[in-house]
């Protein structure tokens, strides 16, 4: 169920930056980068939980293959949270021209969509 949940978010927020990607960019340029890094920080301790109950539900190497991602992903985000180099990402990210932002947006829907599948 909570699955599903966070399947039709993330295909909502994927539809609404590709709809307006000026928003996230805006937001970007705006919100200090202390803030955003906890938010990605979030996002990708939230991401490798999905892949590791995403993985323990299937039998096969491929689930097994999202569980080792889902546990590179909690690495990640802890280490997103003290990382400095991220102050220089989320520049160069507030930067990148709007079609980027709508590959991301067409990337988001995606993966809410394999979520919803799965």
């Amino acid at each position: 169920m909570f699955i599903k949940i966070v399947g039709y978010i993330w295909l909502g927020m994927g539809i609404i930056l590709l709809i307006r990607p000026q928003v996230l960019k805006k937001r970007l340029l705006k919100k200090g980068l202390r803030r955003l890094r906890k938010l990605f920080a979030l996002l990708a301790l939230v991401l490798g939980g999905l892949l590791i109950s995403i993985g323990f539900k299937f039998q096969g190497i491929l689930p097994k293959i999202l569980v080792i991602l889902g546990i590179l992903g909690i690495i990640k985000g802890f280490l997103l949270l003290n990382s400095k180099s991220s102050d220089a990402l989320f520049n160069w990210a507030a930067e990148l021209p709007l079609t980027y932002f709508r590959i991301g947006a067409c990337c988001q829907i995606a993966i809410g969509i394999i979520i919803l599948s799965l």
